[in-house]
């Protein structure tokens, strides 16, 4: 997974909102713009705190059907994100203007795709589903039928928007470059903090 985005030209370490902005100018069409997104949430999956936590490994569609053997298509699905416990998450990336509102259809296909039991072509594999589904999106704007197809499902839509991102603990430049993140270091907590985390658990 790599990438050519250019540097934030703001000085200070690169935003959400700097990396988009330099995705934009740097994207030739729509599907490239759209591309450049779905690299930069496939490589935050694994760099977020919570979501690291969460997955150890994430594919962007097409490599994910190949390996699976099912057919390549887009079939509004983005990205496979694989739980340590081994079920997979399907990932949906949407690089909208941030007033634009988004429709009941932007979120069907999704809904479709990451709802149905897929039947790989090499026997030698099993079918599967999907155990979770996030919808990712750089816009917080919904009409009431979108929210409400994303709502209560099974399994159910989280739904990470701009502000979700933008407050991520991440080197937005480092994913946007498709360098490697820097590991932190866990925090240690002090004495006293370990008796109260001791007492309280």
């Amino acid at each position: 997974l790599t990438d050519t985005t250019p540097q934030a030209a703001t000085g200070g370490p690169a935003t959400i909102y700097s990396v988009l902005a330099s995705m934009r100018l740097a994207s030739a069409t729509e599907r490239d713009k759209g591309a450049r997104f779905e690299r930069l949430i496939c490589r935050w999956l694994l760099a977020d705190p919570v979501y690291a936590a969460l997955f150890d490994k994430a594919w962007l569609w097409a490599d994910f059907a190949a390996e699976r053997a099912i057919p390549a298509a887009d079939m509004g699905i983005d990205i496979v994100a694989r739980r340590r416990d081994g079920g997979l998450t399907a990932v949906q990336c949407k690089f909208y203007d941030e007033q634009t509102t988004i429709n009941k259809a932007a979120v069907d296909s999704f809904i479709s795709a990451s709802g149905k039991t897929y039947h790989p072509d090499d026997p030698s594999l099993p079918d599967f589903t999907f155990a979770g589904r996030i919808w990712v999106a750089t816009s917080e704007r919904y009409g009431d039928n979108a929210r409400e197809a994303l709502d209560d499902q099974t399994p159910p839509v989280v739904v990470v928007n701009l502000g979700t991102l933008a407050q991520s603990p991440v080197d937005w430049q480092a994913l946007a470059d498709g360098r490697p993140p820097q590991e932190r270091k866990p925090a240690q907590p002090r004495d006293y903090q370990a008796d109260i985390v001791a007492a309280a658990l």
